[in-house]
C-alpha cells in the first residue's frame, strides 16, 4: 500500500510540474535561427549570453560575476543577480534579472540587443523572438 501511495505522488507532481513548462522560444537573427535555447521568465526572453551576443559580433568578458558586452563605442554592463544594467555608463532598471541557468549566464535578450544596435520584436503564436540589427550597427 505504501508503494501505491508513493507512485501517485509522483505522477501527481509529474503532472503538476509538467503543466507550466514552456518550450524554449525561438530566436531568429537577421532572418537566421541561433542556435541559443532561450527561456521566458516574468514575461522576458534570457538568452545564453555568449552564443548571442557573438552573433551580434559583440565581445562578450565574464569577470567576478559581471557581465560586459562590447561592440564598438556601445558597452553594456550587468550583473548577474542584480535588477540594473549599465548601457555606455548609464544606469538601467531591468524587466528581469540575469542569472545562471544550468552553468549558462542568461540574459535579457531585448536590453542588450537594443543598445547593441538591434530591434527586437516577440512573436507569440510561433513564440520567436525576432531581432533585426539596425543598418549602422551591421557594420
Amino acid at each position: 500500500m505504501r508503494g501505491f501511495v508513493l507512485v501517485v505522488y509522483v505522477l501527481a507532481m509529474c503532472l503538476m510540474f509538467g503543466a507550466t513548462a514552456q518550450a524554449s522560444p525561438t530566436i531568429i537573427l537577421d532572418g537566421k535561427e541561433i542556435d541559443a535555447k532561450g527561456i521566458i521568465e516574468e514575461g522576458q526572453t534570457l538568452v545564453p549570453m555568449r552564443i548571442i551576443f557573438e552573433a551580434l559580433e559583440a565581445q562578450v568578458s565574464y569577470v567576478q560575476g559581471a557581465v560586459t558586452v562590447t561592440k564598438g563605442q556601445d558597452t553594456v554592463k550587468l550583473v548577474i543577480g542584480e535588477r540594473v544594467a549599465y548601457i555606455n555608463g548609464k544606469k538601467t532598471p531591468l524587466d528581469v534579472t540575469p542569472r545562471i541557468v544550468n552553468e549558462r549566464t542568461m540574459v535579457p535578450l531585448r536590453l542588450v540587443s537594443e543598445a547593441l544596435g538591434a530591434d527586437v520584436k516577440w512573436e507569440p503564436a510561433s513564440k520567436r523572438s525576432v531581432s533585426r540589427r539596425r543598418a549602422a550597427s551591421r557594420r
